[in-house]
C-alpha cells in the first residue's frame, strides 16, 4: 500500500536522458490507472468503435504517445503530422491506411485538410486517432463544420501520471531490469523523478545503466550516487 502522506522532499530531479530502450507497446505493457483508464479501454475496444474518429487528450508526459502505440499494435496503424498530409492524394492515403494517428497539436494551421481528412476517412473505412494536448473546445477551432465534427467525436482525456501509476512504473521497469523492487527504494525513486510517463522509464533504466557499469547494487545510497 502506498503511504498516506508523503514527507517533503527536494524538486524532482531534472536528467538529460538520450536512451535508445526498446520499448513494448503491447497492451499487457501499458500501465493503466485512474488518469487514463477511461482512454485505455476504448483504445482496447477497437475495432468496435461508435465513431471513425477518436480523440486523445493531455499534456506532454501523459502518455498519450504510448498509448497510440497500443492502437499501432492492434492495426499497423500509420503515424503522420497534417503537415505531412499537405501534399497528399487523400482518397488514395486513405484507401491504403485504414487506421491513422495523427499526432498534431497544430489544428488550427490546417482547418481545411482536417475537415477532408476526417470525411475521406468516414467514406472510405477508415479509422483515426488524434492526439492533442487540450481538448477540441479549447482549440478555438474557425471551421464551424470541422468543430462540430471532433465535438461529436469520443473525446477522452490522460492526465500526468499519479501516485499510483508513478510507483506502478517504477516498479515494472525495475523488474525489466532485472532490479529489486523493495518498496523503500520505489518510494525513494517516486519523490524524485518527474511526473512523466516517458521520463520514468528512462530514469529507471538510465540507472540500471549506471548501477551495471560500476558493478553496483540497488540502494538509497547509489541512487543518490546516480542523481548526484
Amino acid at each position: 500500500m502506498l503511504p498516506k502522506e508523503k514527507p517533503k522532499v527536494p524538486q524532482a530531479i531534472q536528467l538529460t536522458l538520450n536512451l535508445n530502450i526498446t520499448q513494448s507497446y503491447l497492451p499487457e505493457d501499458f500501465i493503466v490507472s485512474e488518469c487514463n483508464q477511461e482512454a485505455f479501454n476504448y483504445i482496447s475496444n477497437w475495432p468496435k468503435w461508435h465513431s471513425h474518429c477518436c480523440i486523445i487528450y493531455g499534456p506532454t508526459g501523459s502518455g498519450k504517445t504510448h498509448l497510440a502505440n497500443v492502437w499501432h499494435y492492434y492495426n499497423n496503424a500509420i503515424t503522420v503530422s497534417l503537415n505531412d498530409l499537405k501534399d497528399v492524394n487523400l482518397d488514395k492515403f486513405c484507401t491504403h491506411n485504414k487506421a491513422i494517428i495523427l499526432d498534431d497539436d497544430d489544428i488550427n494551421g490546417h482547418e481545411e485538410l482536417l475537415f477532408h481528412l476526417y470525411n475521406t476517412a468516414k467514406e472510405l473505412g477508415s479509422n483515426i486517432l488524434i492526439l492533442l494536448k487540450t481538448n477540441v473546445a479549447s482549440q478555438k477551432i474557425k471551421l464551424a463544420d470541422l468543430s462540430s465534427r471532433l465535438m461529436s467525436s469520443p473525446q477522452f482525456k490522460m492526465d500526468l501520471p499519479d501516485d499510483q501509476m508513478v510507483h506502478m512504473l517504477i516498479m515494472k521497469h525495475l523488474v525489466d531490469c532485472q532490479l529489486p523492487t523493495d518498496d523503500k527504494l520505489i518510494g525513494y525513486i517516486a519523490q524524485r523523478v518527474p511526473r512523466s510517463y516517458q521520463e520514468i522509464i528512462e530514469f529507471v533504466h538510465k540507472l540500471s545503466q549506471d548501477l551495471e557499469s560500476k558493478k553496483a547494487k540497488l540502494t538509497i545510497a547509489s541512487i543518490k550516487a546516480f542523481i548526484g
